[in-house]
């Protein structure tokens, strides 16, 4: 249990460093993301030198809580309405200040309980009543905004940039692991406002949390830079002419022997259908009122492809004119894989090595 609450601690705090050295920009989500992880990580650690007896001598100290868990759900809350673009600056803003008021205020009451207890020479109890109250606060405030976070994820319809690039499936993920760890704190809550105070109460909070450590510094970071990378190079590529790539497929990659495949092949070239990765060959049939076994038939007959292959190569001759040209290099081969229209790295890498016998990094690192 220690070794699990110290090493996730030092974990998160690694995480939290490592973009202040990294040479890329970081956006205001990832230094939400940041807090929320640095948070977790102060509040374990804390409760690990508790639980170990490394406190000092002066009471003041020994007495003295800072109430890192209030800010995690809070700050968690803002990194999702920013990472999904539904909330303006204005509202995140005031949000923060009321946040760091709260925060404040908690921190002066339990001084001056503890000043008051001092000069006084007063039992420490009331100071332990007031941290039972003041968790109760706490979790209740974060638990109401874990399930408005919940709603805005699950519920609520997405036109943004990000929902269109992501389907947010880790997110949902995590929100789900989360449901139980907010569900560990509010029955430690309950089960400390019963008792005299325990550790054995927060152990199942204290490792789920730690876990969550991990989920948000690997999963987290790694697809919200995949989304900025996405986003970015949609951009830049909306701006360059990649017609000619289309051309050499017609001429090249596809043995046209019908009018109607020579109708269907540039419809599909011309609107880049292949670059959705949801286009099949039911959308294709909708376009053209044919039947799908037609179309089948005649994609088959004319390309030697079935319908999967045909839109696959279509797919890896756009990803390997991206890797290739240095204008792109700065954009991660899942990112450009992503934008080509494959749904996966999985798939990406799987169809890039069937039609070139090498893998994307091996294409790119070979020009």
């Amino acid at each position: 249990m220690s070794f699990l609450l110290i090493s996730g601690s030092i974990h998160g705090l690694l995480f939290v460093i490592f973009p202040v050295f990294s040479k890329k920009k970081i956006d205001k989500p990832i230094w939400y993301l940041n807090s929320v992880v640095l948070f977790i990580s102060l509040n374990n650690l804390q409760a690990w030198l508790i639980e170990k007896g490394f406190t000092s001598s002066l009471f003041f100290l020994k007495n003295f809580e800072f109430p890192w868990y209030m800010l995690i759900v809070p700050l968690f809350h803002i990194f999702l309405v920013h990472h999904l673009g539904i909330e303006g600056k204005v509202k995140v803003n005031n949000f923060l200040r009321f946040l760091f008021i709260i925060l404040i205020l908690e921190t002066c009451t339990r001084t001056l309980l503890i000043i008051i207890c001092h000069i006084r020479n007063l039992d420490t109890s009331i100071i332990n009543l007031y941290t039972k109250i003041e968790e109760a606060f706490n979790g209740f405030y974060s638990a109401i905004l874990f399930i408005i976070s919940l709603f805005i994820l699950f519920k609520k319809e997405q036109s943004t940039k990000q929902a269109f690039y992501n389907n947010q499936k880790w997110l949902k993920q995590f929100m789900l692991f989360g449901t139980f760890v907010i569900s560990f704190w509010i029955l430690a809550i309950i089960l400390n406002l019963n008792t005299e105070k325990s550790n054995y109460i927060y152990y199942p909070l204290r490792i789920s949390s730690s876990i969550l450590i991990f989920w948000i510094g690997y999963q987290g970071l790694f697809h919200y830079t995949l989304i900025k990378d996405r986003i970015s190079l949609r951009n830049k590529v909306e701006k360059t002419d990649f017609n000619k790539i289309n051309l050499n497929l017609s001429q090249e990659k596809i043995n046209i022997k019908s009018e109607k495949f020579n109708e269907l092949n540039n419809f599909i070239l011309k609107n880049k259908k292949y670059l959705n990765s949801s286009f099949s060959l039911a959308d294709l049939s909708d376009e053209f009122n044919f039947s799908i076994s037609y179309i089948s038939n005649l994609i088959n007959s004319n390309s030697g492809f079935n319908f999967s292959d045909y839109i696959n190569q279509l797919r890896v001759e756009y990803a390997k004119q991206l890797l290739i040209d240095k204008e792109y290099h700065q954009y991660t081969v899942i990112a450009i894989g992503l934008e080509s229209g494959f749904n996966s790295k999985s798939t990406f890498y799987t169809a890039f090595k069937k039609f070139t016998e090498k893998t994307p990094i091996q294409y790119r690192n070979q020009k």
